[in-house]
C-alpha cells in the first residue's frame, strides 16, 4: 500500500513522456520508433489513475498498447465509476469463469442472443383407430446465447495426472461476434518456448548514451562554483 503513489506516479511520468508529442512528416504520422506494451496485472490494486482513463482512448497513436487484467468487472466500477472510458476502449476483451453475479449477468449479455426454434405435432383421432388429423406448428423464441450459470460454468485450467489441461475463455472483439475459445498454455507453445530462449542484451538501449568516467570528472573540474564558494569562505575566515 505504502507503493502504490509511487507505482502511480512512475506510470503517469511514463506515459505522460510518450504520449507528450506526435511527429508528422510531409504531413504523414510518423510511426513510433519503438512501441509499448503496458502490461497492468491486478490493474485496479494501484488505485485511480487518471491519466490510463483518459490515455486509453488516444495512446495507440504514439505507440503504447493496453493490456489490463481485472479479477471481475465490480472492481474497475468501484475504482474507476460505472461511467469510465476504459472498457469501452478496450477492443479486445478476454474472460474466464467469472466468480460474481454482475460479471456473470455482463457477459451473458454481451454474448447477445440467439433463437431456439421448437417443433411440435399435434394428432388427433380415435384412439386405437386410424389416424385422422396432424397438424405440425413452428415456435420461435429468443434466448441468451449463454445465461449467467453457463458462463459461471466455463471450465478452468486443470490438471489431470502430469498433464495440464486448458480452460476455456470468452473472446469479444470489436465488430465481431463472440468468439468461445481455449487457453494457449505458454509453457506449452512452441512460439513462445522459443521466445523464451532470446538472450538478454549485452547492453543498455537507453535512449541518453552514458558519460564515460573521465569526462564526468572533467565537467566536474570545469563546474567551479562550489570551489570558488569554498575559497571565498576560506579568505573571509
Amino acid at each position: 500500500n505504502r507503493l502504490r503513489p509511487l507505482l502511480r506516479l512512475i506510470l503517469n511520468l511514463i506515459i505522460s513522456r510518450i504520449c507528450e508529442r506526435m511527429e508528422f512528416e510531409n504531413g504523414v504520422q510518423k510511426k513510433p520508433k519503438r512501441r509499448l506494451l503496458l502490461l497492468l496485472d491486478e490493474f485496479t490494486s494501484i488505485g485511480k489513475m487518471e491519466i490510463v482513463d483518459k490515455s486509453i482512448a488516444y495512446a495507440r497513436g504514439y505507440g503504447v498498447n493496453y493490456l489490463l487484467v481485472i479479477q471481475n468487472i465490480e472492481q474497475l466500477t468501484s475504482t474507476y465509476g460505472k461511467e469510465n472510458g476504459i472498457k469501452g476502449n478496450c477492443h479486445i476483451q478476454i474472460a474466464y469463469a467469472p466468480n460474481t453475479i454482475e460479471t456473470q449477468k455482463e457477459l451473458s449479455e454481451m454474448t447477445g442472443k440467439t433463437t431456439v426454434v421448437d417443433n411440435k405435432i399435434s394428432l388427433s383421432g380415435s384412439r386405437g383407430g386410424v389416424l385422422k388429423n396432424s397438424s405440425v406448428s413452428v415456435s420461435e423464441t429468443a434466448r441468451a446465447l449463454m445465461t449467467q450459470d453457463e458462463c459461471r460454468r466455463l471450465p478452468g485450467m486443470r490438471k489431470k495426472g502430469k498433464k495440464i489441461i486448458p480452460g476455456d475463455m470468452l473472446i469479444f472483439v470489436a465488430g465481431c461476434a463472440p468468439i468461445y475459445g481455449r487457453q494457449i498454455l505458454c509453457f506449452n507453445e512452441p512460439v513462445f518456448i522459443e521466445r523464451e530462449k532470446i538472450p538478454a542484451p549485452d547492453k543498455s538501449d537507453s535512449l541518453n548514451e552514458a558519460v564515460p568516467a573521465g569526462e564526468q570528472k572533467k565537467t566536474t573540474q570545469v563546474c567551479g562554483g562550489y570551489r570558488d564558494f569554498v575559497k571565498n569562505k576560506a579568505a573571509l575566515s
